[in-house]
């Protein structure tokens, strides 16, 4: 199949991205095999440097030159109907698209071509205003414009299932390159080098976003509390460091537990040393919190988590115990809850049979439900079958 996927955002790298740019990634890599498949991204979205890590699929940059607003807009949405002609596309993916992308995609599925729309979380539950109408516009008229729509989890499902109840669609959950995050344990050894880490003390570690709804304020304080009943443990959070109303303060949070020595704020770190972190943790945490961004998404770092093959404690939010089973291959708590949280780290702490068995339960879920060259195929799949 000749297959194109349309991002509106800058081309992610193949790391140090955010979550939502990896996943873009890697569905257009996961799609990529044994087809044809091109990237269309708008040309002012450009890099200054040239980007070595499509690998598996073409970028195509359309549109004009500069932003100049609706100009722009155009000649991009115009390009790709030119581009899709040209390169006889059989199918398309709109990625996270906005409203202005439906009369394209509308036009597309008119002549024959099979298009679909990938959406990963819920846009308009972040803005107020005009840009939240313009944004739930899309949300809305979009799922009706296409052949497929693919989302991330189950709300997402049942929103689209409500916007257009008769268009088919398929839940690809986070994605994840198993080949690039695996636990190395000479990376580990480093690690904990590095940062005067024994190996007998106990590693909790957290990578991702500081936004509150992430909970970082939740495992602080869960730490803080684990800390008056055991020692030789430490917590790791690599990530942003952002003082805003909408983020935790990490390192104020840090500081007034007075727990300076015991906990690590490694800042933003690139993937390499995220790999590093994970490969030295002997648990890896998720303390987010009920929130409608947490119940519309799944974060990534959970699927990373999972194919490093550690032991998980996380909150039951959203789609989790969808894929993940309490005592199998994750520990669960409840959200929001420090105390929740201390008792079940405590639990897979003092008992190194249940981390293992944790961990290699979460491997087998990566390698399963996870790994981007699995849902490509499932995409793939999908879309021959509409196609035909």
């Amino acid at each position: 199949m000749n297959i194109a996927v349309v991002y509106q955002g800058k081309f992610p790298p193949e790391k140090g991205a955010s979550g939502s740019d990896r996943r873009v990634r890697d569905i257009t890599r996961g799609i990529s095999q044994n087809n044809i498949v091109y990237m269309l991204v708008p040309f002012w979205n450009k890099s200054t440097k040239e980007n070595q890590d499509a690998g598996d699929f073409e970028i195509q940059y359309l549109g004009s030159k500069k932003f100049s607003s609706i100009h722009s807009r155009l000649s991009f949405w115009s390009d790709i109907k030119s581009f899709v002609k040209r390169k006889e596309i059989n199918s398309i993916i709109f990625y996270n698209t906005t409203f202005d992308g439906i009369p394209t995609a509308q036009a597309l599925k008119r002549r024959g071509v099979t298009v679909a729309y990938e959406i990963c979380d819920l846009p308009s539950s972040n803005v107020t205003g005009y840009k939240k109408q313009l944004i739930r516009l899309g949300e809305r008229y979009m799922p009706k414009s296409t052949n497929l729509n693919i989302t991330i989890s189950e709300f997402l499902g049942r929103k689209v299932k409500e916007a257009a109840p008769s268009t088919p669609s398929i839940r690809i959950p986070i994605l994840v390159d198993t080949d690039t995050f695996y636990n190395d344990e000479k990376k580990a050894a480093s690690f904990r080098k590095r940062h005067h880490i024994s190996d007998s003390e106990i590693i909790i570690a957290y990578a991702g976003g500081t936004w509150k709804q992430e909970g970082l304020k939740y495992l602080v304080q869960a730490f803080e509390l684990l800390s008056k009943e055991l020692k030789n443990i430490r917590l790791v959070i690599a990530g942003r460091l952002v003082k805003s109303p909408e983020h935790d303060d990490v390192e104020g949070l840090i500081s007034l537990s007075n727990l300076n020595r015991q906990i690590i704020a490694l800042g933003w770190v690139s993937t390499d040393d995220i790999v590093e972190l994970y490969s030295a943790a002997d648990i890896l945490a998720l303390p987010q919190i009920y929130n409608v961004f947490n119940i519309a998404g799944l974060p990534t770092k959970l699927a990373e988590y999972a194919s490093m093959g550690k032991a998980i404690v996380a909150t039951d939010v959203g789609d989790v115990n969808n894929y993940f089973q309490d005592g199998l291959n994750i520990a669960l708590c409840n959200p929001e809850d420090p105390y929740s949280l201390k008792e079940t780290l405590v639990e897979v702490i003092k008992d190194k049979a249940l981390r293992l068995k944790l961990a290699n339960g979460a491997k087998i879920i990566a390698n399963s439900k996870f790994d981007y060259k699995v849902c490509g195929r499932a995409i793939v799949s999908k879309l021959e079958t509409l196609s035909r």
